[in-house]
């Protein structure tokens, strides 16, 4: 049992007094509207204590709450992650396909002029992790001697002298040697949604469950708080919170996350600051409100764009940390028929920029919202060991 008493009480309150949420045919999953950027409205968090709701963006819906959290809670959350240990944050990517092939060769050749350039080096998917820029390709290609004919690109016959195989060798010791490269640089540590068993957390999911308009159960039943160190340095390049819905492929729960093969399921995030940064490591937004957003532009232009340890300032939205503050925005819009999880907002596109000064901590908690409108899958939550009906 992941929670105590007092949750199991709430959910028959729930059930038997308003509704079982997952069960109601005719329940929506709440979504609070932006209205316009730097909108407020005043909301009772804790009792006989108000906070503002301001609107930062309206594409995607992005919200800001000052004094979320108190000093003494921002302490409390980086103790509980110091204690519980603190390990670098994995590195996530497609599976690299460097093979000597001219499939690969035209795979890399994005512009299908019959040469690679430096910079199409920088589209490249699956280089370790890598945000690489057009003078990271120069390097490379003069450091591998790849450019035999002085031309400044490599064509087919140079490729295939280089080897795929050693450009993959060489974006793997470039990772390890420079962390300023990584798409992420950073150390975490996971605190397991305990409920009633630590009071301080149980009052934290209880503002939660007001702020987002969620049922407290899938605040306490999704994937653990996950605190995060940016030290010296640290950033995160922009990337999507959840994935795409795919009814073919199922979501990730604490089972079969281990397993593989699934996809995210992340209805909205909850960014928490738990510190001032003196300098860098604002959370970044780089496609917020664009107006002319497509993907086709976004491809050409993410490697610049997504690098936010470079070009941090170039975001349409950038944040500053303030101790204490939560931000909330939601991955998925809602499906207007259903009322369920719907496509994935493109728009939320965001990442840490990199810090240069001291370090940087953050709290991160993902709302999962699991499977189809009323399906059985859809009664489980993350945890994935009991269902709402049956344990909670």
């Amino acid at each position: 049992m992941i929670r105590g008493f007092s949750a199991l009480v709430l959910f028959f309150f729930h059930c038997s007094v308003v509704h079982c949420w997952y069960k109601d045919p005719d329940y929506r999953l709440p979504r609070r509207d932006p209205v316009r950027v730097g909108y407020e409205r005043e909301v009772e968090l804790e009792l006989k204590k108000t906070h503002t709701i301001r609107t930062l963006s309206v594409n995607p819906p992005v919200f800001e709450v000052k004094g979320f959290l108190s000093p003494e809670e921002c302490n409390y959350l980086m103790f509980l992650a110091k204690r519980s240990g603190m390990e670098d944050s994995p590195l996530h990517g497609e599976l690299p396909d460097f093979h000597s092939t001219r499939e690969v060769f035209d795979s890399w050749d994005t512009n299908q002029n019959s040469f690679i350039e430096p910079i199409e080096f920088t589209y490249i998917k699956g280089k370790g992790n890598l945000f690489i820029d057009e003078f990271e390709g120069i390097k490379m290609m003069n450091i591998l001697k790849i450019d035999q004919n002085g031309d400044d690109r490599m064509d087919f016959q140079e490729f295939m002298r280089v080897k795929a195989e050693t450009i993959a060798e060489y974006f793997h010791h470039l990772s390890l040697e420079n962390p300023h490269l990584r798409s992420r640089f950073s150390d975490q540590a996971w605190l397991w949604n305990t409920g009633s068993t630590d009071q301080a957390m149980e009052w934290l999911h209880e503002r939660m469950a007001k702020l987002t308009e969620l049922p407290h159960e899938i605040i306490e039943a999704s994937e653990p708080m996950q605190v995060v160190r940016y030290k010296t340095g640290g950033h995160y390049q922009c990337h999507h919170d959840s994935d795409e819905v795919d009814a073919d492929i199922p979501c990730c729960t604490h089972e079969t996350q281990i397993v593989g093969h699934c996809r995210q399921c992340r209805y909205l995030t909850l960014m928490f600051f738990l510190n001032n940064v003196t300098r860098g490591g604002e959370t970044a937004f780089p496609v917020a409100d664009n107006k002319t957003f497509t993907a086709r532009d976004w491809e050409e232009e993410s490697p610049t764009k997504c690098d936010l340890d470079d070009y941090c300032a170039e975001s349409n939205l950038v944040i500053q940390p303030l101790e204490g503050t939560a931000l909330l925005w939601y991955n998925h819009k809602v499906d207007p028929i259903t009322g369920w999880v719907g496509e994935l907002d493109p728009m939320t596109y965001h990442g840490g920029c990199g810090v240069t000064q001291f370090q940087k901590w953050v709290a991160n908690t993902w709302l999962n919202v699991i499977g189809e409108k009323g399906s059985e899958e859809s009664k489980k939550s993350w945890m994935n060991g009991y269902s709402y009906h049956d344990e909670l």
